[in-house]
């Protein structure tokens, strides 16, 4: 497969990207991907627990660990870099490969408040969405966040982590 088709779909990510940057920023929002750091910051973090590594929804595959990777791509995951860079080279090379055989490797996230967080993996992760992938494999680290008793989401992910540990489920997002 020549790389003329990895340049044509990342093209095409990046107007998405475009685009998406662009309503966010006139909605008066960052339109980056959001980073965890930041999150972590506002609540603590009371636990870091590693989790068995499986297959997660990459719908809730929300924004970045590190704050350097989060101005390369829009909040949607698409790229937002020109296409003569290092970066999109990367992300052509990674999508003529999941053309032809699939990307393999898992990504690694962190979890938080039943959000992912990419560790590592960001443009695995752009390509997967790009194509419109539902899930993928993930190493994952649970991040507990201190508990606020004026949160009502840090209540209700209690509750979940009460249940998830006598086994009752795993993987669902509790709404109030």
């Amino acid at each position: 497969m020549s790389d003329s088709k990895g340049f044509e779909e990342y093209d095409h990510a990046r107007k998405r990207g475009l685009k998406e940057f662009s309503l966010r920023r006139a909605r008066g929002e960052s339109g980056l991907l959001p980073v965890l750091n930041s999150k972590r910051e506002e609540n603590g973090v009371l636990a870091v627990i590693a989790q068995p590594m499986r297959p997660i929804s990459l719908n809730r595959v929300v924004g970045t660990y590190q704050a350097s990777r989060a101005n390369s791509f829009a909040a949607n995951f698409m790229p937002l870099l020109d296409s003569d860079t290092e970066f999109a080279g990367k992300w052509i090379t990674l999508c003529n490969a999941h053309l032809q055989s699939g990307i393999r490797d898992p990504i690694r996230v962190y979890e938080y408040l039943w959000k992912y967080y990419v560790a590592d993996g960001n443009k695995r992760v752009s390509v997967l969405k790009y194509f419109e992938a539902s899930s993928f494999e993930a190493e994952i680290i649970r991040l507990v966040p201190q508990w606020d008793d004026n949160d009502p989401e840090i209540e209700r992910y209690y509750t979940f982590l009460a249940y998830a540990k006598k086994g009752v489920f795993s993987d669902i997002e509790l709404s109030s």
